[in-house]
């Protein structure tokens, strides 16, 4: 009987790991070194702006990344109240708002929102909807995810009406670290079985 019950757990098991490998899709991270170290080839993109002014990039590619309509890139001189994030010049982006871009396997960025009042932000990635939410200004908050699938473009949305973003970055998931296949771990059922066979032969 014990025989049968370490042969039934080591198949239970191999289903286990089958059925989660297939479920995964993205994962999140609110840490920008973690997720630069679950990715390779990452691309920052530095946004600049006219000093105490801004540049309209609305409806066009800007270094790769294809965006929506009424996007800035904005000088925090132009309103330190709105835009003065301690990063620089941002993107100023109305929502809901779309970026396109090659295929990647990661995306990342640092969210705001105007007026520097924190707020929910919903980002859709392969149709899948991540609620996150922002600080008070001037604090940026990181968030980050890779996918088993390719990403051509992330959708983001705020009842904040317009968003802050900077650092907006593209890159590819890591490798994953090798793990037993399904297969295998049936094939360690098997090989219990037959010590344990083995074993009771000799008792």
């Amino acid at each position: 009987m014990k025989l049968v019950r370490t042969f039934i757990q080591a198949g239970a098991l191999a289903a286990l790991f089958s059925a989660t490998s297939a479920q995964a899709a993205l994962i999140l991270y609110t840490d920008r070194a973690a997720f630069d170290a679950a990715t390779t080839g990452t691309v920052v993109e530095p946004y600049t702006a006219p000093l105490n002014s801004f540049t309209e990039i609305s409806n066009t590619t800007y270094n790769g990344i294809g965006y929506s309509s009424d996007t800035y890139l904005v000088d925090p001189g132009y309103s330190p109240t709105l835009y003065q994030w301690n990063s620089g010049a941002v993107l100023l982006i109305d929502s809901p708002a779309t970026l396109t871009f090659g295929a990647s396997t990661a995306f990342a960025a640092d969210f705001g929102t105007i007026l520097g009042q924190a707020n929910n932000v919903t980002v859709t990635i392969n149709g899948i909807a991540t609620v996150i939410s922002t600080s008070l200004r001037p604090e940026l908050s990181f968030y980050g995810w890779t996918s088993t699938d390719p990403i051509t473009s992330v959708q983001i949305s705020t009842s904040a009406d317009y968003l802050i973003l900077d650092n907006v970055t593209r890159a590819r998931r890591a490798p994953p670290v090798d793990v037993p296949e399904p297969d295998s771990i049936a094939l360690l059922g098997l090989g219990l079985l037959g010590l344990a066979l083995s074993r009771k032969r000799r008792a």
